[in-house]
């Protein structure tokens, strides 16, 4: 019994410790280490749009996730194996992003909805800065 309690509170110490070099960080607010947050629109199936505020290095699939964006399903978890997390880029952005990579563009030959110029999925985007402002369509389908 006594070694278990030396591990609690082994534990405790170490939980202390991390707290005391963590809540500097978070002292000017829960998003004090994110400065610069990105400022996203998702334009949903039924015409609304909701604004998220992302932080960097995210991608959009795992925002909308976390979101809860209707019609964005990530079957795959983000692996570019589904085509599940199709979405239309507003055309201004399209420049800001690196061009799909071999294995998204063969996943993207086979979305259900309409293939456009702006066609990307979205585990495949990942927030910076300089996507503030992007609105992100969710197609009428996935499957």
């Amino acid at each position: 019994m006594l070694a278990r309690n030396e591990k609690t509170m082994q534990a405790r110490f170490e939980v202390e410790t991390i707290k005391q070099d963590v809540v500097p960080l978070l002292s000017g607010g829960p998003f004090a280490e994110f400065p610069n947050m990105a400022e996203l629109f998702f334009r949903q199936r039924d015409g609304s749009v909701k604004k998220i505020d992302a932080k960097p290095g995210v991608s959009v699939m795992q925002l909308a996730i976390q979101e809860n964006i209707r019609g964005i399903d990530a079957e795959c978890g983000g692996a570019c194996a589904c085509a599940t997390c199709h979405v239309y880029i507003d055309e201004a952005h399209i420049p800001l992003l690196p061009a799909p990579a071999d294995d998204e563009a063969e996943m993207l030959d086979g979305v259900a909805a309409e293939r456009r110029e702006t066609s990307r999925l979205a585990c495949q985007v990942i927030v910076s800065d300089a996507l503030d402002g992007m609105v992100i369509e969710v197609p009428e389908r996935q499957f």
